[in-house]
């Protein structure tokens, strides 16, 4: 059984990136996935400690952001500068209103996306006392 993302934004108001800003962001985040699990095999192969695997939390978290943005439409860094991402990349100044709830939207991804690395970190953690 094959895991499949949802391609199409959650239903809502709240956009500050265009289809394609979501459309990078998936690829950077099937990327960062790949890094992951290569990274995870390379660590067991290798057979490091405990310690040097909590390093896979990183790209774990990356590939969650990524995942999150294009999901929920917001990217971090276009609602931290209080612009919106346009199709062709451009940006224009967004609406105070809008800033607000981008802003709420882009920590709710910045948290979820720390929690997840936190998790994949403590995965590759007690992947070291597999045997």
């Amino acid at each position: 059984m094959a895991i499949s993302f949802p391609s199409e934004k959650l239903p809502g108001p709240v956009c500050n990136i265009a289809d394609a800003g979501r459309r990078r962001r998936r690829t950077g985040a099937y990327i960062s996935s790949a890094i992951t699990i290569i990274v995870l095999g390379g660590f067991m192969a290798m057979q490091l400690p405990w310690f040097w695997r909590l390093l896979l939390g990183l790209p774990a978290a990356s590939a969650a952001t990524g995942f999150l943005q294009a999901r929920r439409s917001v990217c971090i860094a276009r609602a931290a500068e209080g612009t919106i991402e346009g199709e062709g990349f451009s940006t224009t100044k967004a609406a105070s209103a809008e800033l607000v709830e981008h802003r709420r939207v882009a920590w709710t991804i910045v948290r979820d996306s720390v929690l997840i690395g936190v998790a994949a970190a403590l995965i590759g953690a007690a992947s070291a006392f597999i045997r």
